[in-house]
């Protein structure tokens, strides 16, 4: 069981962020920010009235900027495998006042191309920094807790999950399984976001290239593939599409 501390954010509410967590908790404790250049990125883009996707929600802070940048008539959807973050989240809401915020709905499991049952393995100090795997085992420094997935075509009867206005991924290295589960709300999305790093293989990384223009959010501009490939961590990049997908190297 995680121990949790509410604390006053930069953007008008709270949010409990984890005990030992020495990244979003950490960083939201003493700043009351996470990521700056992601919420200038959704500051931006995401507009009154839009339907977002959050897939890897983790304690919320990002479900929350954008319920409250699209507003009434907007909607969040947030995916999180881990039900004890889910259950924390729900807390956080209980604490906050919607009044003028978009519909928040929150989905206890994580997207995937199957609908499964694999373990996350979270990191003890980063607990937004888990991933999915069939291994049972934590390793130390780790814990392990069960998580299901599904695939968001199952949700798509849903009329609110019909037309996607902005998608935010950050599922540590599982982009691919859900990429292509998205066919049919892509052709609609305004602003896509991504956590793309060196351990994403290669021809994901084409695939996404061939058919949406590349921007990292850390000032560095257009890349490619290759650029992500030799990088030395993560990146937050920006995808936009592009008028007529291009040859792969």
């Amino acid at each position: 069981m995680y121990s949790k501390e509410l604390v006053e954010t930069s953007f008008g509410f709270k949010i409990f962020v984890i005990d030992g967590d020495e990244h979003v908790g950490y960083n939201i404790k003493k700043s009351g920010t996470w990521e700056p250049d992601v919420v200038a990125w959704m500051q931006n883009n995401v507009k009154p009235g839009y339907n977002c996707l959050d897939i890897g929600s983790n304690i919320g802070f990002f479900t929350e900027l954008m319920a409250r940048f699209s507003g009434k008539g907007g909607s969040v959807h947030a995916f999180e495998p881990n039900a004890e973050l889910v259950e924390i989240y729900r807390q956080t809401r209980e604490n906050n006042n919607y009044d003028d915020v978009a519909d928040i709905f929150v989905y206890p499991f994580a997207l995937s191309d199957v609908e499964d049952d694999l373990n996350l393995l979270v990191p003890d100090i980063n607990i937004g920094g888990a991933a999915l795997t069939m291994d049972p085992d934590a390793r130390d420094g780790y814990h392990s807790v069960k998580a299901k997935t599904k695939n968001i075509n199952d949700l798509l009867s849903d009329h609110q999950l019909s037309t996607i206005d902005v998608i935010k991924i950050d599922i540590e290295g599982y982009e691919p399984f859900v990429w292509n589960t998205l066919y049919r709300i892509l052709p609609n999305a305004k602003a896509i976001l991504m956590e793309l790093g060196p351990y994403h293989p290669k021809e994901f990384l084409y695939e996404l290239w061939k058919d949406y223009e590349m921007y990292t959010l850390n000032g560095d501009g257009k890349i490619d593939p290759e650029y992500i490939l030799g990088y030395r961590h993560h990146l937050n990049i920006s995808l936009v599409k592009r008028s007529e997908p291009v040859n792969q190297i």
